[in-house]
């Protein structure tokens, strides 16, 4: 049975324990005040820890897909309450102050077809500045924004959701659709920029800058949402031993 809501927040989640309490408690910090019906909905796929657990303990409700597919997982945080309004987010970034409150106002805001928000990294670190140049060139060239993305459910049902066939950039797929059909309702594809998110400084300090020309070469096969291998390394295989630390400041990985 669905539960109506006006606005939620969506998180897939992949073996996250260490970092989905800290995402969720910086949405519930970053409302100004109360909103009916809101929701925090977290999809722990083919998980192995206790990630459920620690979102559920925060009052995240939970529902789960465990398909090897990073669009099914969000389409099932979406479609599982039925919620009016949406935004979706990494499980291992955090919302700064206001952030839940500028979105909720920016989507239902009939200048625009969502949108996009800023991304403010916690500290920077070398390790970041090569992550965000590495996807930057891909991302700015189609003319939408990361960070998170928010939209009407309305509008997303519209466009069918994140497209189950793509093995990766399902997320900026949805962006590009909704783009369009802004242009046919002369509406925008907006950012977000006062407020944003801030991908984990714990873990994106840990990227290995020495592989910078690797993670380049990997973007450009990701950005063509069709290249498995690419997809499969940036989303699903990446150490999660965190003397490591991963590559892409979690573009598309959970």
């Amino acid at each position: 049975m669905l539960t109506k809501t006006r606005f939620s927040v969506a998180i897939p989640a992949h073996n996250e324990e260490r970092y989905v309490g800290r995402c969720i408690e910086s949405i519930l910090a970053s409302r100004q005040c109360w909103i009916e019906g809101f929701a925090i909905v977290v999809a722990p796929n083919r998980y192995a820890d206790l990630t459920p657990a620690m979102a559920e303990s925060l009052g995240a409700r939970r529902a789960v897909e465990d398909r090897k597919s990073i669009a099914a997982v969000r389409n099932a945080a979406i479609r599982g309450i039925s919620p009016a309004a949406v935004a979706t987010i990494g499980s291992d970034s955090r919302m700064a102050a206001r952030t839940v409150t500028e979105v909720r106002r920016h989507v239902y805001d009939p200048r625009y077809v969502g949108g996009g928000s800023s991304i403010r990294p916690e500290r920077w670190s070398l390790g970041m500045v090569f992550s965000l140049l590495a996807v930057a060139p891909d991302v700015a060239r189609r003319g939408v924004s990361k960070g998170m993305s928010c939209f009407l459910r309305e509008d997303f049902e519209k466009i069918g959701g994140f497209d189950e066939e793509l093995v990766c950039l399902a997320d900026l797929d949805v962006d590009l659709q909704l783009q369009a059909l802004g242009r046919t309702r002369r509406q925008k594809f907006g950012t977000t920029w006062g407020h944003g998110i801030g991908p984990s400084a714990e873990r994106s300090a840990r990227s290995v800058i020495g592989a910078a020309s690797k993670i380049r070469r990997l973007s450009v096969d990701y950005f063509t949402g069709q290249d498995a291998d690419a997809a499969g390394h940036l989303c699903y295989n990446v150490d999660r031993d965190e003397s490591r630390g991963n590559s892409l400041a979690g573009y598309g990985r959970f």
